[in-house]
């Protein structure tokens, strides 16, 4: 008898605590139910949602939330690149800039080059022409030495011819003389 008193014990309070409600009120948040509890309900709306379903939703709200990581990191990526983007395209409109002063630059600078050619071709004209002139002023320099000496060939004979002259002539004085001298003397 004393088994049956145990065993209707038992009996009796596992149906007591299975008839026991959990009441669920506004202030809750959440509640954790096993099989077999009974909730009453005293909030407005309350959701029931199986273990399962809340695993998957917390994958989901980690995946979501590594998601927001990665879209905030593209979101930083793509303000830096956008800057980047931005002063290279203002440098490239600064190298076009400078690009189209340089093409302007290049331009006088192939007026100058062009200028500097055609002085160049009328300098080597002039170059040959000077050394034409030089060849030629050297043939005559060259021609006058050889008439310089021809002068001074000529300039000796004749010097020679008058020494020859004086000394005839002396020696014909002498001879006058001394016949004179001879024939008064």
């Amino acid at each position: 008898m004393r088994y049956l008193a145990i065993l209707f014990f038992i009996v009796s309070y596992s149906v007591e605590i299975q008839a026991q409600v959990k009441a669920f009120t506004s202030q809750d948040t959440k509640m954790t139910l096993f099989r077999g509890d009974t909730v009453a309900i005293e909030a407005d709306t309350a959701s029931l949602l199986s273990s399962s379903v809340i695993y998957q939703i917390n994958e989901l709200t980690y995946k979501y939330e590594a998601l927001l990581q990665r879209y905030n990191t593209n979101i930083g990526v793509n303000k830096r690149l956008l800057t980047q983007l931005t002063t290279t395209k203002e440098s490239l409109e600064k190298l076009l800039d400078n690009n189209t002063e340089g093409n302007v630059q290049i331009g006088a600078l192939n007026e100058v080059v062009a200028r500097l050619t055609s002085l160049s071709v009328s300098l080597n004209d002039t170059n040959k022409n000077l050394e034409a002139n030089t060849t030629d002023l050297d043939a005559m320099i060259q021609e006058l030495k050889e008439q310089n000496k021809e002068l001074k060939r000529q300039i000796n004979k004749m010097w020679q011819d008058k020494l020859k002259h004086m000394l005839l002539g002396g020696a014909i004085v002498a001879v006058v003389g001394g016949v004179l001298w001879a024939v008064a003397g």
